[in-house]
This record gives structure tokens, sequence and C-alpha cells, in this order.
């Protein structure tokens, strides 16, 4: 028998790293983090309803809302809001966290 036409075996890998693997290689890991920190924003802030747009760029999310009310709230709570996102993202398989410290460093509402 021919062994060419025998498949080699490998280990298994766990498709956390095979996903992890394919970010990487595709190079969308920037857009991917940018929609995990949106996400992350809606769950920990309570404020999806009131937010008009996000934006994300080197660490800072900006937050455009629609009641000054809730944005004055957010407002006093921005600590406890940047380490609930940090904290959510850490939990995300395909979060690329930087070497140099959290992804979000300062929140932005506007």
């Amino acid at each position: 028998m021919n062994d060419f036409n025998r498949l080699s075996r490998k280990e298994p890998e766990r498709i956390e790293n095979l996903l992890k693997y394919c970010v990487n290689e595709l190079k969308i890991g920037k857009n991917i983090d940018d929609a995990k920190v949106f996400i992350a924003w809606d769950r920990v802030s309570g404020a999806k309803d009131f937010t008009i747009s996000k934006y994300f760029s080197q660490g800072t999310l900006y937050c455009t809302l629609s009641s000054s009310m809730v944005r004055n709230q957010l407002y006093f709570q921005r600590e406890r809001l940047l380490s609930l996102l940090n904290d959510e993202l850490s939990n995300e398989v395909l979060y690329t966290a930087p070497q140099d410290g959290p992804m979000v460093r300062r929140l932005v509402l506007r």
C-alpha cells in the first residue's frame, strides 16, 4: 500500500487555539477586538438603549449618549465601568490582550 495516500495523524488541537491562529493569520484581530469592546459596553453599562454611537481607538472608548442624565450617571462610574469592561473582555476567547496593560484604558462620554 502506498504511504502517500494516507493522511498523517497529528495531535488534536483545542478549538480556542485554532480560532486564535485563524484570527492572527487573517489579520482580523483588530476588528474583532473592537466589536468585543462594543458588545462588552452594551452588557456592562446598561446604557445600550441610550448609546447612539461607539468608537474605539488606541485604548480609548468614545460613547455618544442620547440622554444627559444617563451620561452624568455613567460619568461618575467611569473607573468601575473600565474595570468591568476589561474583566468582561479578559473572559473572551478571541480577545487579543495587549501586552502593556488593559485593552480599554480610557472612557470618554459625549
